[in-house]
């Protein structure tokens, strides 16, 4: 499976299965946001917002001489929320998103167990990190 299929995996899974649909979402490397159907220029005057990162690691064979291989990497969501209103909603984003990548299979993507980081105010708003490690198979 390329690099490119793994991204292709991922972010379709998360776009079918986060619940909160109307929270605005930035993929990797592009300027906007995905609102539903619709596209945002910038996150300026929202109340929340996301943005899903897909950190790739190393690739290695399962066994010496082997054909089959193992690429690994983190699932990265940062959740932004408004500063001064508190964490839960930023709290209830991350466990929406956690539900979303925690222990699945779809694809030939295969995570692990979801933890979150939080890192505090970034330009007025909360941010807090949810990572889900995973890996995939390829022959």
């Amino acid at each position: 499976m390329s690099f490119e299929q793994h991204r292709e995996y991922i972010e379709g899974h998360f776009n079918t299965n986060f619940a909160t649909a109307t929270t605005p979402v930035q993929y990797d490397n592009v300027d906007f946001l995905v609102s539903g159907s619709s596209t945002l220029k910038s996150n300026k005057g929202l109340d929340e917002w996301c943005r899903l990162t897909i950190i790739p690691g190393n690739t290695t064979n399962q066994t010496v001489g082997a054909t089959r291989q193992r690429s690994i990497g983190v699932i990265t969501v940062q959740v932004f929320t408004k500063s001064g209103t508190g964490s839960d909603r930023a709290r209830a984003l991350a466990d929406s998103i956690k539900t979303v990548f925690e222990n699945k299979s779809f694809n030939g993507v295969r995570t692990h167990a979801t933890s979150i980081r939080r890192l505090g105010d970034s330009d007025g708003y909360l941010q807090i990190n949810v990572s889900t490690p995973f890996y995939v198979d390829a022959t």
